[in-house]
Parts: structure tokens; sequence; C-alpha cells
């Protein structure tokens, strides 16, 4: 896919992060409307050619006119949010970082912090390596400081 065909085949609204059909190929498939699925994960996938595309790296052909170097990042954690303002071209680690719900097999819910010797050991990654925030008595205390090292460590622009 290249920006000339794209721009052929689709309309990308920057404001919104959605895609209409602008010269549909087949019959399923009318002028104008919304194109791409959504998948499990919430990313939207458009299919042409018997081959799918991620919207989001679409939007990012689309408006820049090559493709991204790394992973588009969702700025805000939502993988359905395809705006052009909430997307960038980030390195797998800094995208990492951008996560803001903890990993399935996470027992306390909390991103960062486990039970280390009788106490809430927190602990982040960063570029320099893992580094150790500290040990609390309290899980909500250990959740707190683990957020606070996120904004400092972490590129992000939002946390929730």
């Amino acid at each position: 896919m290249n920006q000339k065909l794209l721009k052929h085949l689709l309309n990308y609204d920057s404001k919104t992060g959605i895609f209409t059909w602008k010269n549909p190929i087949g019959d399923r498939v009318k002028k104008g409307y919304v194109a791409g699925q959504f998948n499990k994960k919430g990313y939207c996938l458009i299919r042409y050619n018997y081959k799918l595309y991620l919207a989001h790296r679409l939007a990012w052909l689309y408006v820049y006119g090559k493709n991204p170097k790394n992973i588009i990042d969702h700025i805000n954690g939502k993988t359905s949010d395809n705006r052009i303002s909430n997307l960038r071209d980030v390195t797998l680690k800094i995208n990492a970082q951008n996560t803001l719900k903890p990993h399935k097999n996470n027992k306390n819910g909390c991103m960062g912090v486990t039970w280390d010797y009788n106490k809430w050991g927190v602990r982040i990654r960063t570029d320099k390596g893992r580094i150790q925030i500290g040990r609390y008595d309290n899980l909500e205390d250990a959740k707190d400081a683990y957020l606070l090292a996120k904004q400092k460590y972490h590129s992000l622009a939002l946390l929730s």
C-alpha cells in the first residue's frame, strides 16, 4: 500500500480517526461507508485486496506519506482511537512504557508492584534498566509510588 493508492481508496478524517470508502472495490461496500472492523484487542483492521491493514498504520501513511519506521503507539492507550494527534512513531521500548493496565497474570492488580519480603515492592523499567522504587506496607501506597515513578520515568501523555 502506498499513499497514492490509499488516498484513492479511502478518506481519512484526522480529527475523528475514521476511514470511509471513497472508491470501494466490490459490491458489499458503498461509497461513504466506514471502513474496517475492530478485532478483540480494539484495533481497527481494513481489508483491501485480500490483505488486512491496521488503520493506525494507514493513518500515519495517509498523513505523512510514508510508513512508520517503528511501532505506532496510541498515546492515550485506546487502540480504537486513530486520530492522528493520538498516534506517534516510537520504538518497542517506548511503546511498552505506555502500558496503562497490569498484565493478565498480575494477581494484585497493580503494575510494577510485587509482594516482596512481607512488603509491597515497587520497581519500574526505564531506558537504563530496572529501578527499585521502594517497599511499602500498604498496597495503595505502593500503587501510588508506581504511578508517580511512571510519570517521572515514562513519556506518557495520560495516566489513569
